[in-house]
């Protein structure tokens, strides 16, 4: 005769087995984020720009500007919120992925003389990890006269009156955390260029020497492109008599630990 069977299998029990698998699931795909975040976390992005200022006067400016025109407004790089280019002023009518060297020649790329007509306003780089902001400036505080209650001149400066470029990027996300040379990415670029466009006049002073008048000239994007493609952007024309501006912006990726 044989033993009995003392084991119940119930129907409660094969749901209370399913229901502890399932409890398990969520928490599976929930450290598939953790582990993307991660991934970007451990990225440098190597950000390379150069600020071109253009004359158009001259044989090389106008050569510069006659390319850009025929240049085509690339399918690949998009700004993010923005409808199709309308006029001059729309973000997407100034933004251009070509071979910066195309433009504006190789003499920036090998340090060389450049021609005349074409002026190097900046060329900083900038290191940041992927989603952490990061800034440069290169400029000066322009400095001027200006009366004192008892009617004397002396000399001031003021951080809001600067001449020079100011940079503030932002690398978002890196689509391929493990193909570095070719991922795509989506950064933030805002970018501005103060010039000094004239002075106040001070009673009783013949020269100019008063309190700086800035012209500024603006632009500020979120792109999607990929590593190492060149990004150019004219900034738009602040006055009818601004100066023509080019923002060269290349971007290259490795792994915080090399």
């Amino acid at each position: 005769m044989s033993a009995p069977n003392n084991r119940k299998n119930t129907p409660m029990a094969g749901l209370a087995f399913l229901l502890a698998l399932a409890a398990t699931l969520p928490a599976q795909a929930a450290e598939q984020p953790d582990r993307a975040t991660e991934a970007n976390a451990e990225i440098h992005a190597l950000v390379s720009l150069k600020v071109i200022q253009v004359d158009p006067d001259t044989s090389a400016g106008q050569k510069t500007l006659t390319t850009w025109d025929n240049l085509p407004q690339p399918p690949t790089t998009e700004t993010e919120n923005t409808e199709p280019p309308r006029d001059a002023n729309d973000t997407l009518a100034h933004l251009r992925t070509c071979d910066s060297a195309a433009l504006f020649g190789t003499q920036f790329r090998k340090g060389e003389a450049v021609p005349d007509g074409l002026k190097a306003l900046a060329t900083p780089q900038v290191v940041s990890l992927i989603g952490a902001p990061a800034s440069i400036v290169v400029g000066r505080a322009i400095p001027y006269l200006q009366r004192r209650d008892d009617n004397a001149l002396e000399v001031a400066s003021s951080n809001d009156l600067t001449e020079g470029v100011t940079i503030n990027v932002t690398i978002r996300e890196v689509s391929a955390p493990h193909s570095l040379d070719s991922t795509e990415y989506v950064g933030e670029f805002d970018v501005r260029v103060n010039a000094l466009a004239g002075r106040e006049a001070i009673d009783g002073v013949p020269f100019d020497a008063g309190k700086p008048i800035i012209r500024t000239q603006a632009i500020t994007t979120t792109l999607r492109t990929s590593a190492g493609q060149d990004v150019v952007m004219r900034l738009p024309p602040s006055a009818d008599d601004a100066s023509v501006v080019f923002v060269v912006i290349q971007t290259t990726f490795q792994s915080a630990d090399k």
